[in-house]
Order: structure tokens, then sequence, then C-alpha cells
């Protein structure tokens, strides 16, 4: 019986291949090598077939990663800027509440030739009248947008006296009486473009308070509305707190006194003979141009075109409700206060809300430091 070799490993029979074992070894080795390297286990096969395919994916993806950014880069360098871009337009179709504050320098000299007063009982000086307004715009797809407009406040400055008791003498309107007007204006803003930062103007409108008046008529502003019982007549209580007028009162104290209602009231700001309300007539006439901040803010140049007021009334300090001055005293009163002479001042505008009470808008654009 022939001897069978390692040559039958593989299939061969190992007497056919009479070789001795340090010959047969490596020849068997290299053997099966070559047979399996085609086909011999099935793991290894699938791992080998789907090498490959990684290998290609990936050399793939490596390229597009490190040559799209490169292409992206050269466009981005060298592509001209794209002037035909459509511009961002501001909203056009709301409706908004806006806060406006305007600053008006004025100027007052008692030898004016207006001043009536023999002797008129201030220094000359110079300061800012600040003034409200809340504003409701309209926008309605175009730069034509429709503004109603309600004041919300008017603070005159600071007159100092310089006859009797010394002290300042300014006059302010509490918010409150300006919440229970009724009186307000209709106007329109015009935009140059729907544009942020866009140029606008508003188109100027007289605002009245305290008489019946038309300013759009033929008739001259009076120049005493308390001269004859037809004019008096005209003479409106807007806040119905019993004074004729817009009502304002004095500021007191830390230096600030109450105007007097008689010469003789020179010794004593606090006695029954100064006024502790002043009822005004008044008109005045706004022009108002500037520039968006955005799409709901605007700063720019407010001009009062014309102003008229008039002291009409006032109330006594101490004396019982309903216990008004005379008219002599309101003509003193009025002859005593300053002739302002206003110059081009600014304005500022913010957003605001729906709710906002003439408090709220002052409280949004305090008076500047």
């Amino acid at each position: 019986m022939a001897r069978r070799g390692l040559g039958y490993v593989c299939g061969h029979r190992g007497d056919r291949y009479n070789v001795g074992m340090r010959q047969t070894l490596p020849l068997l080795l290299t053997l099966f090598a070559m047979m399996c390297f085609g086909g011999c286990g099935d793991d290894d096969s699938s791992t080998r077939d789907a090498s490959p395919d990684v290998t290609e994916d990936a050399t793939e993806d490596t390229t597009a990663e490190d040559t799209t950014p490169a292409e992206d880069t050269a466009v981005a360098d060298t592509a001209p800027e794209d002037t035909n871009r459509p511009p961002v337009l501001c909203p056009s179709d709301l409706t908004v509440t806006t806060a406006m504050r305007l600053d008006i320098p004025a100027t007052w000299d008692p030898e004016d030739p207006d001043v009536t007063a023999g002797i008129p009982g201030y220094d000359p000086g110079e300061g800012v009248m600040h003034v409200w307004l809340r504003q409701e715009l309209a926008f309605e797809e175009s730069e034509m947008v429709s503004a109603t407009v309600r004041l919300c406040g008017n603070l005159l400055p600071e007159v100092q006296k310089n006859i009797g008791y010394m002290g300042a003498i300014q006059l302010d309107t509490p918010v409150e009486v300006f919440d229970a007007l009724e009186d307000e204006l209709s106007t329109t803003v015009t935009f140059e473009s729907l544009e942020p930062d866009a140029p606008f103007s508003v188109d100027p409108q007289w605002l009245v308070l305290g008489a019946d008046f038309d300013p759009d008529g033929d008739e001259e502003w009076p120049e005493d509305w308390t001269r004859t019982a037809a004019l008096r007549e005209r003479i409106l209580d807007p806040d119905g707190d019993g004074v004729l007028g817009l009502t304002a009162f004095p500021r007191t104290g830390e230096g600030f006194v109450p105007p007097i209602t008689i010469a003789s009231a020179t010794a004593n700001p606090m006695a029954a003979s100064t006024a502790d309300a002043v009822g005004v007539a008044l008109r005045a006439r706004f022009a108002i141009s500037g520039e968006r901040v955005g799409c709901l803010e605007a700063t720019g140049a407010a001009e009062l075109e014309s102003f008229d007021a008039q002291v009409v009334d006032c109330h006594r300090l101490g004396s019982a409700e309903g216990r008004n001055c005379t008219r002599a005293q309101a003509r003193f009163v009025h002859s005593h206060t300053p002739v302002f002479r206003f110059a081009p001042g600014t304005f500022e505008m913010k957003l605001g809300r729906s709710t906002d009470t003439c408090a709220d808008i002052r409280e949004a654009l305090p008076v500047p430091e």
C-alpha cells in the first residue's frame, strides 16, 4: 500500500508526486495559496468585494469635498455684486401707534414789541418747548399713510421773574387732561419709498384747542378772546374741569412760583391773588420731516410754522371750585406771559402700543437731559 504524503491535502495523491518532505511543504503551501485566493472562505470574499466599493466612494466624496469649497470661493471672489436684488421693504399693510416728541427752541424778551404789559416782570431768556404727540399710522399698501394725531403734552420753558417775589414760572398740563380730550386731527404722512431709512414728511395741519375757531377759514385769530361777549361764547372747556380753555398748572416749590393775577400781588407767592390753574386757547401748526430709523422709528426736523395762545381764564389759589378769575385778572396773567419766538427744532419718534395713554407716550420719550 503506497504512502500518502501531504500532497493529498488539496486533492493530489502523494504517491504520484513522490518528493521529499522539505521539498513538498513549500510547494503545498504555494498551491494552497493559489487555489484559495479566488474563493476559499465566503466571509473573506464578501469583505474584499465590498472594500473596493467603499474605497472608491470615499475617494469620490473626498474629492468632492476638497474641490467644491474651492470652486465656491472662486465664484464668490469673482462674481459681481447683484445690483438688481430687490430691497428689503417695510410693512405696508398694518396700523401702528407711535410716540413723538417735538423739541422746539424758544426765546423771549420783555422788550418784544408784541408785549403789552407796561412792566412785564420777567427776564429775557431762551429754552425749549416740548410737545408730545400720539399718532395712529395706517399703512395701506402705499407710500401715503393716513395718520390720526392727538396732543399728549405741551411743556413751556421756565421763565424767570424779576419783580415782586422771585422765582421761575413754568406751565404744564397733566397727562390725564390730554387723555380726556376728544380733540384730534387727521393728516397724511408721505414716504418717498417703503424702504427702511426712507425720507418722509407730514402734511401740516392746524391744531386748535380751547376755542371754537376754524383755522382754514378767513377769520384771523382774535387778539383778545375775552374782549366781547360773542368771542367769550366761543371759548370752550375741552377738558371739562370748569376752567375755560385747555388747563395748565403752574409748577410750585423748588424755586417755582405761580403767576400773579393783580399788580399788587408782589409779596406773597402763595396769596389768594395768584393763579393755581390757567386756561389757554391756542392754535398751532407744525411742519415735520425726517427719515425712518428702521421701519417704525424716526428722527428729523420739526418747525412750529405758526403758534398763537392766550390766557382766557384762570383759577385763584385758595378759591372755591368755580370761583374763577375775573376777565381783568385773566387779561393780567396773559399780558405778563412772555411772547415766545420759536426757531426750527427736531423730533424723535418711537414705536408704541395701541393701548398707550398719554402718560405712556411721555414716559417713552422723556425730556432730554
